[in-house]
Order: structure tokens, then sequence, then C-alpha cells
């Protein structure tokens, strides 16, 4: 997976962005070209070598997602395929606020049960103002 996790934006593009998965039941696309000698712009004007088109899952085949939305608690779970138990994971992810599903779904695929939890979004929450006491530890 390094060739992806290690992707950057065309240059010229907006400084700052970085792959985020927002729908994790679809595949990220990405189209793969190779060309001759060492090209850092204009790649629309040149004709590859070769050209691929691969698919990034990140919910494997089996992985249940269910929708969590108990009073102030909202997230996603993901279960591993199988009777478990599953090592479990509690994913805070992201400061902008929004569920962020894409890890979770990634760890449900390898063997985790995971729970990506929304703990901005139900009260416009800032990071000092997240109560560690919310969450219980067992």
């Amino acid at each position: 997976m390094g060739l992806l996790w290690s992707m950057r934006p065309v240059p010229g593009s907006q400084q700052g962005l970085r792959i985020r998965k927002r729908d994790v039941l679809t595949p990220m696309v990405v189209h793969i070209s190779v060309y001759s000698g060492h090209l850092s712009q204009g790649f629309s004007q040149k004709t590859p070598l070769a050209t691929s088109v691969i698919e990034r899952w990140h919910v494997a085949p089996g992985v249940k997602r269910i929708n969590i939305r108990e009073g102030e608690v909202q997230g996603t779970l993901f279960l591993p395929p199988g009777p478990g138990p599953y090592p479990g994971v509690l994913d805070l992810w992201g400061a902008g606020g929004g569920l962020v599903e894409y890890r979770s779904a990634l760890l449900a695929s390898h063997g985790f049960a995971s729970m990506a939890l929304d703990y901005f979004a139900p009260k416009g929450l800032r990071l000092q103002d997240v109560d560690i006491s919310y969450f219980e530890v067992i």
C-alpha cells in the first residue's frame, strides 16, 4: 500500500490537501500511468507508456457496518467477519468535525472491532471541550 499512502497532490494543487475517503462502501479508484523520463508537469500532453486502474477498498467482504445513534453517542461500529472475539479499537479521529470512518473500516478489514466515534458533531464541541469521562474503560 506504500504506493497509495505516499501519493502527493500534483504540482500546482492547493496546499494542505490530503486524501480522505468519505464513502467507505465504494472503492477509491486510482489511475496509474508510466511515462518516459522524469516528469513533474505536463502529464496531460504526454502519451503514457502504460496505464492501469486500481481500486482500493476500505471495507473487506463480510465486514459489518452498524450505525450507532444512542443519545449523545454517534458513530459507526465496524465488525470483522467471523464469530470473534475481536480486539477492539475506539477510533477518535478528525478535529474538523464529522464522522471519519475510513480508518475504522480498514481496521475491521484486518480483524479489529472498531468504532469510529463522532465526538465533535453532537454538540459542536471543540477539542478542549471534550470530557474524557465521556468514555468508560472496562
